[in-house]
């Protein structure tokens, strides 16, 4: 029997009044899939005509696409982004991949002297990150065992999180030039206070960089108030643009003469680009921190998903959705078997995300089984026999209705017996 979705008071605003702009995935057998993962967001209806656009372009003007179109498109790209991100236009642009954008702001703001060599990074930061920051470490000659400082921080308390990387960044401010991390906890969807942590790094003149992978287009921000000096971003999680496709990038305005510890020819300059001079001249905006020139229909995929952002009332709006949703679905899943609920449920503390931890159950059933009702959520290994499961009520385009078949189909998933409680980890 479906649950009653009974608290219209909830409702930010009447479902039927949302922006009618995502499609919804769907599975083989043609059935409704609500997609409430955290792996890749849901394709605006708009994308493929978007798409097409551009093929068509390539097909008819071949070339001189570039000088018609598609040469300046990441500056629409930039005014779109910035007020989702809190920055101005200037110090955003889209190019590359998330990681490949993590080696550019560390070969740029990461410059070793004496005793402050050293990074700080969070003992569960994502795999990638933590690679990226090794080699680049390695390419000044530095042994990366030395000099990063791996911080372990409370996965399942935000303030307390906060406070310990700031105590350890305290405790080796003479030691250090770079701090990173990520902003939402890419597990357990806690988050740092970035602008805390941001003051405390300039305080000893250190830079702050920050992961948004699980934070942009997620939560509200403010980059450029923050004064966080970099940041990366990729854009096809909650920024919806598709499987692979390039990253965004933001350099605070106070850094707009530093020049790229990586440059290339697409970083230059467009008023001197194409006359091929010998010397970098840098763009004065960041576009300075693209290296090879970007695919113009990758930019086409994000433009038709920022627009979205404008058309749903922007991030507040999109927040207050989500976190309706998140306190819907918390307050019911509290009384499911098997789970336990590790995301902070201070809304304040939180991402877009809710992680639930799913102990003694087959878990090749259990994901059959939501498989089966159309249902697809972000299922991993924790540890030992403990399973992970994600769930991300996206305020763009997730409703109530939606978050109710999740629940039946996880009572289904797991035998409608037994209870739950917020874990205690």
């Amino acid at each position: 029997m479906p649950l009653p979705c009974n608290q219209p008071d909830l409702y930010p605003i009447k479902e039927d009044q949302l922006p009618k702009v995502i499609i919804k995935a769907k599975l083989p057998s043609k059935k409704k899939m609500e997609d409430f993962q955290t792996q890749s967001g849901l394709q605006p209806k708009n994308t493929q005509a978007m798409v097409q656009k551009f093929m068509d372009q390539w097909a008819q003007h071949g070339v001189e696409s570039w000088f018609k179109w598609w040469l300046d498109a990441e500056l629409k790209l930039s005014k779109l982004m910035a007020p989702i991100i809190g920055a101005l236009p200037e110090e955003i642009t889209f190019s590359s991949g998330l990681t490949e954008n993590i080696h550019k702001l560390v070969a740029t703001f990461y410059h070793p002297q004496g005793k402050r060599n050293k990074i700080i990074t969070l003992q569960n930061e994502f795999s990638s990150d933590l690679y990226a920051i090794q080699s680049q470490i390695n390419l000044k000659g530095l042994d990366d065992k030395e000099c990063m400082i791996s911080v372990a921080v409370n996965q399942f308390d935000s303030n307390q999180a906060t406070q310990q990387l700031i105590e350890a960044i305290e405790k080796h401010k003479d030691e250090l030039c770079l701090v990173w991390f990520s902003q939402v906890n890419y597990l357990t969807s806690t988050r740092i206070d970035v602008e805390q942590v941001t003051k405390i790094c300039h305080k000893y003149d250190i830079k702050c960089l920050v992961d948004l992978a699980h934070a942009a287009g997620s939560i509200p921000l403010d980059l450029h108030k923050w004064n966080v000096d970099g940041a990366v971003m990729c854009s096809y999680k909650y920024l919806n643009s598709g499987p692979g496709c390039m990253g965004g990038l933001f350099v605070h305005k106070n850094h707009s003469n530093v020049i790229p510890g990586l440059r290339g020819w697409h970083g230059n300059s467009r008023q001197t680009q194409f006359l091929m001079r010998p010397n970098y001249e840098p763009e004065q905006d960041a576009r300075r921190f693209q290296i090879s020139n970007y695919d113009p229909s990758q930019a086409a995929r994000i433009e038709s998903s920022l627009t979205l952002f404008q058309k749903a009332g922007g991030m507040q709006h999109i927040r207050e959705r989500n976190v309706k949703l998140s306190n819907y679905l918390i307050e019911r899943l509290l009384d499911m078997p098997k789970l336990k609920v590790i995301s902070p449920f201070n809304d304040e503390e939180r991402g877009s995300h809710l992680s639930i931890i799913i102990q003694n159950t087959d878990m090749k059933e259990f994901s059959d089984r939501l498989m089966n009702q159309g249902v697809l959520g972000d299922l991993r290994k924790f540890e030992n026999d403990v399973y992970l499961m994600r769930l991300s009520p996206a305020g763009l385009y997730i409703t109530y209705e939606d978050c109710d078949r999740l629940l039946q189909a996880l009572e289904y998933g797991l035998d409608n017996k037994g209870s739950v409680e917020k874990a205690k980890l």
